[in-house]
């Protein structure tokens, strides 16, 4: 189902690339044109201005003139520039040419393209230099705005050369009529030499001029019916972007002009646009009376299949050309194309909605100005996108129709907080407040069942988390767009970028419950080494745990107060709880944190239940921005939650206090347990030396046993998988018991000697039990004659040591530790029981003697087995009698055989 989306996808974007190829064709030959002649009606500006500083330049090059001039009647703008490149970064970055129009009703013509040196210039105005293409920066998001960019690139260019250029855009969008509305800049992220901006007008037009950020009044001039309303500055000043700004925060001077002038002239342009008088929808009326019936004749009901049916089943896609830009399509065509736009859907939501008369309306809102959208002079310039407010039952309920996979009830479907909108509702008179609350939530539940440093065993990690409400709107849409695969290696990644070596235990589990709009998601991954060696080389290691829900939701800010009022992540509402099993038990003091205003919240709390720890994190935030004056709060405030994120715990059971990363000068003084270990190694090379010669060691063999012996088989089978696996479970068993590890706490003297002793035995017989299992699995596979006897040896010293366990080492570690595991016990209690059950086995075992019968060398009786099978096929064809002649005695393989004459 991906691949198919993904192959119409592709099959309507190569559609849309080959349509714009013949537009561009289109454009080029028909839009696109140069002419020396300047237009008649632009005012003469002297171009002279002064450098900016070099600290506002960037990219080694700047505007030194700018120049726009726009004739309202003549619907004509006129732009002159002046491009200085200062170093040779600004030749690489300075030398092309480029303007944006849109030829469906715009033409663009070249005046001037020159360079200047030395004072002198040189004409570059060529049409063979201009290429005209697509510039469709917008197409990966399904958007088709049809505009182009005419570019030339400049042949030799050098530092300190200044490019001049002028071009007029003749045509204006006809969706908006005669009225004019436009907003003027004066300054951006670089500083100009000098800026010239003006408007020529009929003088009896009626401008509402409204300033932004000081920008000065414009000065008024006449000529004839005009009127000339014109800026001029020079060395503008420079407003760098800081990160997260708000998307409404704007601190540049410009200047808004509308001809609009109450925000019911707006309405009624966007109803006149939106209507489709006359309209026929039989397509439109068989789609609705489906809905209804499959609603049961329920409104409500249809209402949320109605949105669903818009939301998932009309796939996002626009072609915004010319009036199309603002003009919806008629909802018959966008239901038939089965795409369309924001203001697509909308209008076809709406129609859905009015078949069974619930009143509807289209809504425009700024995705950038919201909260602002009021204090702008009214104009229909100001929107970017289009949405739906239903009024039902004494309620609105707004709708945004172009998320996807949005569900539960129609009482809780989530809106974007989009600040402002104006409804297009007849009689309507200023933009309102919408209504978004955001209920959702995201809680992620962590268990960890803590290995010990062992290579051989891993921890587990299962993540149970519950989506809500918008949340499950997010994580829907993103499963349904990416897929499970894609989103189980996403899941992975991300837990990789904590635990690196992190491999996945089977895949993720979702279950989707539309109905209350929640989704629950199960993880389980395997973590083979989840103890960090610290820096220094003393041998301590500790794991660390953190409280990852909230720190991806945290921007950070230097601690101090800035202009720009800084954005938070929002809506924000998390919660994350650790369950940690540990191996030992834990020492530590229950913390509490609690930070919280009008901004947002946070809580934390730690637990100790003995072997048991529990981590508790939950992060809202309430507003969008904090203002720039309380920033310094905001930065004491994230160090200090981030502090708090972080918990760390030693292999040796201490824990590290939230937020302390200072683990190498906290556990500086640890020392390994050399004094075990060391005992171990030479236990171990000693033994091995001594066994070795064991299994060299000449027997005698009887003849007989040898020819009847057994091949391994029935409980032997199940004794050499056990035998097999001997030497891998005893170095695991040693390292569950901690026979390496010395006990770095303060024991009491009589415990001390205790627990030196008991550490002391299990190095020795652990070491005695691994060289012995090495043993026994040659001895069991070449079914040699000794290897019960081995066996025997080592069950009773297995069983020793279970005994010794159970009666010492774990009333030891419960003395010194106050917990010991329980299930060691029984652990050792079933070893003991196996062991047993064996020695019994091999004791009446008939099958274990015929089958362990052979003696070293191996040459010795296999010689003597092959003389014996000679003698009877000797036998055999002399056709004797007589075949209970004894066979040749057995031999010891040291002493010289004696032949036998009548042989």
């Amino acid at each position: 189902m991906q691949i198919l989306k993904k192959f119409n996808r592709s099959l309507l974007l190569l559609c849309v690339v080959l349509f714009l190829i013949n537009a561009s064709a289109l454009a080029q030959g028909k839009n696109f044109s140069i002419s020396t002649t300047l237009p008649s009606w632009i005012v003469p500006v002297d171009p002279s201005a002064p450098q900016p500083k070099g600290s506002d330049i960037s990219d080694g090059w700047y505007i030194s003139y700018l120049e726009r001039q726009q004739h309202a009647e003549l619907k004509q703008t006129y732009v002159h520039v002046i491009r200085h490149l200062v170093s040779s970064s600004g030749v690489q970055n300075g030398s092309e040419v480029t303007v944006t129009y849109d030829p469906s009703f715009q033409k663009l013509v070249f005046h001037q393209l020159r360079v200047w040196r030395d004072g002198k210039a040189t004409d570059r105005l060529k049409e063979a230099d201009f290429k005209v293409i697509q510039n469709e920066k917008d197409l990966s998001k399904f958007i088709y705005s049809g505009t182009f960019d005419a570019y030339a690139i400049l042949n030799d260019t050098r530092k300190g050369d200044r490019i001049e250029y002028a071009y007029s855009l003749v045509g204006r969008n006809p969706i908006f009529g005669d009225k004019f509305a436009d907003d003027f800049y004066f300054e951006s992220g670089s500083s100009y030499g000098k800026r010239y901006t003006n408007l020529i007008a009929r003088a009896d037009r009626k401008l509402d001029f409204k300033s932004f950020n000081h920008s000065s009044d414009p000065k008024i001039t006449s000529r004839g019916d005009l009127k000339i309303y014109s800026w001029e500055s020079t060395l503008t000043n420079t407003y760098k972007t800081t990160e997260h700004e708000p998307s409404w925060y704007n601190p540049f001077k410009h200047t808004q002009v509308s001809e609009y002038h109450n925000w019911a002239e707006v309405v009624n342009w966007g109803l006149s646009v939106n209507a489709y008088p006359g309209l026929k929808t039989p397509l439109l009326n068989q789609k609705a009376n489906e809905l209804l019936k499959q609603a049961n004749n329920d409104t409500k009901a249809y209402m949320v299949l109605a949105i669903r049916f818009v939301q998932d089943e009309i796939r996002y896609m626009g072609i915004e050309m010319g009036e199309n830009s603002q003009k919806p399509n008629s909802p018959e065509k966008v239901l038939k194309q089965r795409y369309g736009d924001c203001k697509d859907k909308a209008l076809l939501l709406c129609y859905f909605l009015k078949k069974v008369n619930v009143p509807a309306y289209m809504a425009y809102v700024d995705t950038y100005a919201g909260n602002m959208t009021r204090d702008f002079l009214p104009s229909p310039f100001l929107f970017n996108h289009v949405v739906v407010m239903i009024e039902y039952e004494g309620e609105k309920t707004w709708i945004d129709a172009t998320i996807s996979n949005q569900r539960g009830g129609f009482d809780n479907i989530y809106f974007p907080n989009y600040g402002q909108a104006l409804v297009l509702k007849p009689g309507n008179a200023r933009p309102e407040d919408v209504i978004s609350i955001a209920t959702g939530k995201l809680v992620s539940n962590q268990f960890f069942e803590l290995a010990d440093t062992s290579v051989l065993h891993k921890t587990k990690l299962k993540i149970q988390s519950t989506y809500t409400d918008n949340y499950a709107d997010n994580i829907r849409d993103l499963i349904t767009s990416d897929g499970i695969e894609s989103v189980e290696k996403d899941f992975l990644d991300y837990i990789k970028n904590y635990y690196p070596d992190a491999i996945a235990n089977g895949s993720i589990k979702i279950k989707d419950d539309e109905a209350k709009n929640q989704i629950y998601i199960v993880e389980q991954y395997f973590v083979p080494s989840i103890w960090t060696k610290l820096k220094k080389d003393n041998g301590l290691r500790y794991v660390d745990f953190q409280g990852d829900m909230v720190s991806t939701q945290l921007r950070k800010v230097a601690a101090k107060s800035r202009i720009e009022p800084f954005k938070l992540k929002y809506p924000v509402n998390v919660e994350q709880h650790i369950f940690v099993k540990m191996p030992f038990t834990l020492t530590g003091t229950t913390e509490e944190e609690k930070i919280e205003n009008d901004q947002y919240y946070f809580e934390y709390s730690n637990v100790y239940h003995g072997r048991e720890l529990e981590l508790h994190y939950s992060y809202r935030t309430f507003k969008e921005t904090i203002d720039g004056k309380d920033l310094v709060q905001y930065a004491s405030d994230q160090e200090k939650i981030e502090g708090l994120l972080g918990f760390k715990i030693s292999w040796n059971g201490q824990v590290i206090s939230a937020g302390n990363t200072d683990t190498d000068e906290l556990f500086a003084n640890f020392q390994p347990a050399k004094l075990p270990i060391s005992i171990f190694l030479f236990v171990l090379v000693g033994s091995s030396i001594f066994l070795y010669k064991k299994y060299f060691t000449q027997l005698d063999f009887d003849l007989d046993e040898l020819i009847e012996a057994k091949s391994i088989g029935g409980w032997l089978i199940v004794l050499g998988l056990q035998i097999t696996l001997l030497p891998i479970s005893i170095l695991s068993k040693a390292f569950r018991m901690g026979a390496f590890q010395k006990l770095d706490v303060n024991i009491p003297t009589g415990l001390g000697i205790l627990a030196n002793t008991a550490q002391v035995i299990f190095a020795i017989g652990f070491a005695l039990a691994f060289s012995l299992s090495f043993l026994l699995v040659f001895m069991y596979y070449n079914r040699r004659k000794e290897f019960p006897q081995y066996y025997k040896v080592f069950a009773l010293g297995t069983i020793s040591l279970s005994i010794l366990e159970i009666l010492v080492q774990g009333p030891l570690t419960y003395a010194i530790r106050q917990d010991y595991d329980g299930r060691a016990i029984w652990s050792s209690i079933f070893m003991i029981i196996i062991m047993g059950l064996w020695g019994i086995y091999f004791k009446n075992s008939y099958r274990v003697r015929q089958t362990f019968v052979f003696t070293y060398p191996e040459f010795a009786w296999r010689q003597r087995l092959v003389q014996r099978a000679n003698h009877l096929i000797t036998k055999k064809f002399s056709k004797i009698e007589d075949v209970s002649e004894p066979l040749p005695s057995p031999s010891k393989p040291d002493q010289p055989e004696e032949t036998d004459e009548r042989e």
